[in-house]
């Protein structure tokens, strides 16, 4: 006959049976240890006793002294098997860890806690021993080897969601100073351990009863490999003290502008709006930087030219001799397929498109489709693909550009696997009969399904009212944007800024203030508009192919500098001027040395920053910095601890916490940083960074009259 639910396990058993998780209980198994301690007073104590539990992997039962090893020693076990129950016959349910921790702490076969095999999850079902003996008034607590779904706090798996109050855990085996999960948050542990599970398991018995002195929980250490950091946002520092963040300033080419329209089937741009940079790629393989602009026709739309340099100064337009154009093939124009005719719109490169090497060398977006009639799709950004870059063949979908010209730009994300757009907004405006623009973002897998338009950039009480275009790129891990801030009701004018974002959702612009490419001082070919930059990194600078010009961007009224040079939008000349000599868009090159686009600044006597937690995976310490006086770093365990320390005559006990510094690794055992470097290697007394390989460490930079761009463990 079956008895009531059992008191501990909430089973129904057979009269006659007892419960073999009581059984369990009174037993040491010998890795991980589960405490079960009872909260009342002594006399129930004694009556409910605390249960320890210790488990340990492939321990065979021949592994005991008092099974007969001729070598091991076990006195605590020898005891326990001479003055407690022992069963000589029990077995374990499975041959490896995971099944069998899961049979001890449900009582059930592990199939049926879907724990088939080593590192399987149990089920978030099951009703385990710690969840029993807490409905009889035990605290439980486990310390040591988990391996039955993951330690995180968010982990429906965790130690803390079956049953267990207090938990310093791992998901697998673990050595020396491993990093545990305390209470599901990573933290640095020191010594052997074993030595650590045990001192944590007996921590608060020699008086501390109500003060938890566990080490001081600190965020998960972040895996970052060996990619660089750039320090462009808070996203890597924890804290930072008498710093501020600087923008650089580009160095314009002394021979700009570099390229311009300047041939024969050049003409009508040159007497209308001229050239306009596109998409730029520097092609490592064929040992050039390879250009794509497209060229203003005065009455017919735009098409697009192809150029190439070694240098990025001097260039050639190949006569390609693909398309007729002007009546003659000699000319630099892209050929579209299937239609054989010059490629129309503005082709912009698709950053990292290629998934695999199969796929086409080149992607591209902004491309104007035809109508079966033969005359051009206008407000449709059309996609194609290439091999050499010149000749492109037109693929299905596309989408619907942007209000009065989407001019996008298209990055791979491989984060998503997703291709994201960034273009202007439809029909969305604040007003109705309003011209503001904004940026929004879209995301597709094949360039035919796309996720709704959702804003991403849309300045707000700034100079700037509006952004005429954004192009983006990707660059260790960060997307930048180059948005054009617009003037439209002013003067005119538009300048290149900086922005930032990790998710390309959520942008920052640091500097809303301070052009990153400014227009040039009065006369030159820039001094009313930047726009349209296209990022190439060549050796160790990150060269900016940007459009300028001197007209006002679709400003009515009369000209800023009335020289009898100004082009009003129109195109035509005024009546009271004579001959009109068109101010078109030509071509410049602004560069900055590699990742310095924005830094951190310490001035005297001192600035620092602290950086959040992560784990070293490489070598050294390497930081792109230029150093006027000095600059020092300090290697510290990402874990503090907790002290008692002693009476105080004003308060009694005081808990406090404080930090430590790795031995040979403070500021003192760090040899100086001097100078202006794109790879300052920083070294210790006690060595390189690469002898805590493996370790969760926090870096804290010092610095005097120096700015800071970024850090690599590599």
């Amino acid at each position: 006959m079956l008895s009531g639910p059992c008191s501990v396990c909430q089973n129904r058993h057979d009269g006659s049976d007892r419960c073999w998780r009581v059984t369990l209980v009174k037993t040491l198994i010998a890795g991980i240890l589960l405490l079960f301690s009872t909260g009342l007073g002594e006399a129930s104590a004694a009556a409910i006793p605390n249960i320890v539990l210790v488990m340990a992997d492939d321990q065979g039962w021949g592994d005991m002294a008092y099974n007969g090893h001729p070598a091991l020693k076990t006195p605590n076990f020898d005891e326990a098997a001479a003055s407690g129950l022992r069963f000589d016959r029990f077995y374990a349910a499975a041959p490896v860890c995971s099944p069998t921790r899961a049979s001890v702490l449900t009582g059930r076969h592990p199939n049926r806690s879907g724990v088939f095999q080593w590192g399987y999850p149990i089920h978030l079902q099951e009703a385990t021993l710690a969840e029993s003996l807490k409905t009889a008034g035990y605290s439980t607590a486990h310390f040591g080897k988990w391996h039955l779904g993951s330690v995180r706090r968010a982990s429906p798996a965790h130690p803390g969601m079956n049953g267990f109050d207090h938990c310093l855990s791992a998901p697998n085996y673990f050595d020396d100073d491993p990093i545990l999960s305390l209470k599901g948050k990573a933290v640095q542990t020191r010594g052997e351990s074993s030595r650590v599970v045990v001192d944590a398991a007996l921590a608060g018995q020699d008086g501390h009863r109500w003060v938890n002195l566990d080490p001081l929980e600190a965020e998960e250490p972040l895996l970052i490999g060996q990619q660089k950091q750039l320090l462009v946002d808070n996203e890597m520092l924890s804290d930072w003290w008498k710093l501020r963040r600087v923008q650089s300033q580009v160095k314009k080419h002394p021979r700009n502008p570099v390229l311009e329209a300047d041939q024969p089937w050049e003409e009508s741009a040159r007497r209308s709006w001229g050239i306009i940079p596109t998409a730029v790629l520097n092609d490592a393989e064929e040992g050039q930087i390879k250009l794509w602009y497209k060229i203003y026709q005065k009455d017919n739309g735009t098409v697009v030219g192809y150029a190439t340099s070694r240098d990025g100064v001097h260039w050639t337009k190949p006569l390609l001799g693909l398309v007729e154009f002007s009546g003659t093939h000699q000319n630099n124009l892209c050929r579209i397929e299937p239609l054989g005719r010059p490629m129309m719109g503005s082709l912009h490169l698709i950053q990292g498109s290629r998934e695999s090497s199969s796929d086409p060398k080149y992607r591209a977006i902004g491309i104007t489709p035809f109508h079966e009639d033969g005359t051009p799709y206008g407000g449709w950004l059309g996609v194609a693909v290439s091999s050499d870059g010149t000749t492109w063949q037109l693929q299905q979908g596309g989408l619907r550009e942007g209000g009065g010209g989407g001019n996008p730009s298209c990055v791979w994300d491989e984060g998503l696997a997703r291709y994201v757009l960034f273009h202007r907004q439809l029909t969305e405006r604040a007003l109705a009969r309003g011209s503001g623009r904004y940026i929004v973002r879209q995301e597709t897998r094949d360039f035919r399904h796309w996720s709704p338009r959702k804003t991403v950039f849309n300045p707000m009480g700034s100079r700037w009212p509006e952004v005429e275009s954004m192009m983006v790129f990707r660059h260790e891990g960060i997307y930048f944007g180059l948005p054009q801030m617009l003037d439209n009701e002013i003067r005119g004018e538009v300048e290149i800024h900086l922005a930032t974002s990790r998710d390309g959702h959520r942008w920052e612009h640091p500097f809303p203030n301070q052009a990153f490419i400014p227009g040039g001082p009065r006369g030159d070919f820039d001094d009313m508009i930047t726009w349209f930059a296209q990022m190439a990194i060549r050796g160790e600078e990150m060269c900016f192919f940007y459009g300028g010009t001197r007209y006002a961007h679709s400003r009515p009224g009369p000209p800023i500098v009335d020289d009898g040079e100004y082009l009003k939008f129109t195109a035509t000349t005024p009546p009271e001027k004579g001959h009109l000599v068109h101010r078109q868009n030509r071509i410049g090159l602004a560069t900055v040395p590699l990742d310095r686009l924005i830094g951190l600044r310490a001035d005297e006597p001192v600035g620092a920053f602290l950086t959040r937690p992560f784990v070293v995976e490489g070598d050294e310490l390497y930081l792109n910095a230029d150093v006027d006086r000095e600059l020092r770093v300090e290697v510290i365990r990402p874990v503090g601890e907790l002290m008692d320390t002693g009476k105080k005559s004003w308060i009694g006990h005081y808990i406090a916490g404080r930090e430590e510094i790795i031995p040979g690794y403070s500021a003192a055992d760090c040899q100086a940083v001097v100078g202006d470097s794109l790879t300052h290697q920083v070294r210790w007394k006690a060595g390189s960074l690469g002898k805590l390989k493996g370790r969760a460490v926090r870096l804290r930079v010092m610095a005097r009259m120096a700015t800071v761009y970024a850090f690599q463990v590599r």
